[in-house]
């Protein structure tokens, strides 16, 4: 009887999983957009982590027969992120800078990049004032020329993004509804079509229901879905104040005064003594360790995590 339960199971898993939306993952460059939850962040590690390891079998084949055939071994390529990205000890990702996405410097040929909330880094509303917007263009422009890699962007709204990087996007994924239970991950998806005149397709069938698209495997394991928290962490504990009446004269407003930016002043300050430590001992990294309203204390430990490591 549990066999065929188990059977049965099996079956319907697989009936769910041929039936579901499938994303192709393998584009130049892909973009996921959708509120706050709505799986951006899983979806786009998903997908650089199987384009990277695709990238690193590519790898492995042509060095192999270049050491074969007495040719120059090709650069190993490597996968960027702006959040850290660890899978199972084989592989962690390297941290993107501005410098790559500005054309400062060079990445490996065949290299992975992630940008997570592309918005934070140039957005729509402020590109005009920005020089750097014709450097981070022409990245994405000639991405495959570059690098001939993978780059997966996401942003809460498709709008944010900055205009001369949406002409690239041949499509973009809307996500919504994202579920995870027992090893399954179940998230909406609407396929948004860019046209020649930059119209997003989808704005003429806006009844058009969402796909739904299921996976297995729990990638949130190879990330923090929450890894900016230490940088909120920081800050000082509030002080509530209570309401005490139902009624109040206090309307909730944005005041005119200039907040400075606390967080970005500890962050920094914190940096300064990780640099100091650095300088004697360069095989150490800081964490925070316990936060209070005098500031962050920093608590050193040894790294021995070999990131290049592919066993």
């Amino acid at each position: 009887m549990f066999w065929l339960v188990l059977i049965v199971v099996a079956i319907l898993l697989i009936v769910v999983w041929f039936k579901s939306y499938h994303l192709d993952i393998y584009r130049s460059i892909t973009a996921y957009t959708g509120g706050v939850g709505s799986g951006k962040t899983f979806l786009s590690v998903r997908q650089c982590v199987k384009c990277y390891k695709k990238a690193l079998k590519t790898y492995r084949n042509q060095a192999f027969w270049a050491k074969i055939l007495r040719r120059e071994v090709p650069e190993k390529p490597l996968l960027f992120s702006n959040i850290p990205i660890i899978y199972k000890k084989q592989f962690t990702s390297a941290k993107l800078t501005p410098e790559i996405v500005l054309l400062q410097c060079r990445i490996p040929e065949g290299s992975v990049v992630l940008i997570d909330e592309v918005s934070g880094f140039l957005n729509q509303f402020e590109y005009a004032k920005n020089e750097n917007v014709r450097l981070f263009d022409e990245f994405c422009r000639f991405f495959r020329q570059y690098v001939g890699g993978n780059m997966v962007i996401n942003d809460q709204c498709s709008a944010n993004v900055v205009l001369q990087i949406r002409r690239r996007l041949n499509t973009i994924y809307n996500l919504n509804k994202h579920r995870f239970f027992l090893g399954v991950t179940s998230v909406k998806v609407r396929e948004i079509n860019i046209s020649d005149e930059i119209i997003a397709i989808d704005e003429k069938d806006t009844n058009e229901p969402y796909s739904r698209f299921v996976c297995f495997g729990n990638f949130f394991k190879f990330y923090e879905s929450r890894c900016y928290r230490p940088r909120y962490y920081l800050l000082p504990v509030v002080e509530p104040e209570f309401h005490t009446k139902k009624q109040t004269y206090d309307l909730f407003t944005c005041p005119n005064q200039i907040f400075l930016n606390r967080i970005d002043g500890f962050v920094s300050d914190m940096k300064q003594k990780i640099a100091d430590k650095l300088s004697a001992d360069p095989s150490v990294s800081a964490t925070p360790k316990e936060r209070g309203n005098d500031g962050v204390q920093v608590e050193f430990e040894v790294v021995d995590f070999d990131p290049l490591d592919e066993e």
